[in-house]
């Protein structure tokens, strides 16, 4: 059986680049800095829940209702591979997740693990939502991101989330996007 991750509030910085903040999940020393807090939550590796796909530990935030700080912002490290599963609860006022990470050097294709994830995942957790996996993909019309590096930040607004991903390409270019309202169908 999988472990629970253990998330806390950390803290994670945000820093102008031209004309726009970058969120910075790691340490880092930026000219110019912003201190927030928000719920962490840590990678899981895939071959620690990859025979449980449906019953998947994910970072409930019910748990961080009572928290004065933190309880409106969720945060994970950077993806290269990963897939971010989720699910919102029908009123929104409920987020569960989950950062699969496909573990560089064990063989397994981040793409590979996001369309499985979009086909057979669940959490063992459930809030009422849907269950939705963001993973690696070739081809932009299925949900999920492409090649380069990803950021993925939920937010709590009015007490409802919305999840959104900032993916930089390969190319240089930057692609800012909300992804818990998308109706692009996974990968298959």
């Amino acid at each position: 059986m999988a472990q629970k991750p253990v998330p806390e509030i950390y803290e994670y910085s945000f820093f102008m680049r031209d004309g726009g903040y970058k969120l910075v999940p790691y340490a880092q020393n930026p000219p110019v800095q912003v201190k927030l807090h928000g719920i962490n939550m840590p990678a899981t590796p895939f071959s620690t829940v990859k025979d449980n796909l449906k019953g998947l530990p994910g970072v409930h935030t019910a748990d961080y209702n009572d928290r004065p700080f933190g309880s409106n912002l969720l945060l994970t490290t950077q993806f290269s591979g990963c897939s971010y599963c989720f699910s919102v609860s029908v009123d929104r006022r409920s987020l569960i997740t989950a950062h699969i990470d496909p573990e560089k050097g064990k063989g397994v294709d981040g793409a590979d693990i996001g369309k499985r994830l979009g086909a057979e995942g669940g959490f063992a957790n459930g809030n009422g939502g849907t269950f939705r996996a963001y993973g690696r993909t070739t081809d932009r019309s299925k949900f999920g991101y492409g090649d380069g590096s990803m950021v993925i930040v939920a937010v709590r607004r009015d007490g409802t989330w919305e999840i959104w991903a900032q993916l930089t390409e390969v190319s240089g270019n930057v692609i800012v996007e909300r992804i818990d309202n998308q109706v692009k169908k996974h990968p298959t």
